[in-house]
């Protein structure tokens, strides 16, 4: 992880601490127990619901990328401050006037 991160390992051991003691000294770390407590942290046991901003080729894509729901993020609205693009659909959903977030996200929680 250090290497990927451009980290050193006694910095990763150090973020990994103030989660918890998951290692063992000599040995290093129970990979799934490893997995299984980050994902608990940042949320990954429990579905989010989405907003993307931005209906052009980015958003339309995001909004195609079936990686999202694998993983328990579903994508509930999008927004458009483009009035040619405002009520149309792209992958399923109607594109709102971002002007409308507010109410729109409060709305759909």
């Amino acid at each position: 992880m250090a290497e990927i991160t451009g980290s050193t390992s006694a910095q990763v051991r150090k973020d990994f601490a103030y989660f918890g003691e998951f290692g063992v000294r000599g040995v290093g770390y129970d990979v799934d127990k490893l997995y299984e407590v980050i994902s608990d942290i940042i949320g990954l046991h429990r579905n989010w619901q989405l907003a993307i901003i931005g209906a052009g080729h980015l958003g339309g894509a995001l909004l195609a990328y079936s990686g999202f729901g694998d993983r328990g993020f579903y994508t509930s609205a999008i927004f458009d401050a483009d009035k040619s693009k405002i009520g149309t659909e792209i992958g399923g959903l109607i594109v709102e006037d971002i002007s409308n977030f507010k109410t729109i996200t409060k709305r759909e929680k």
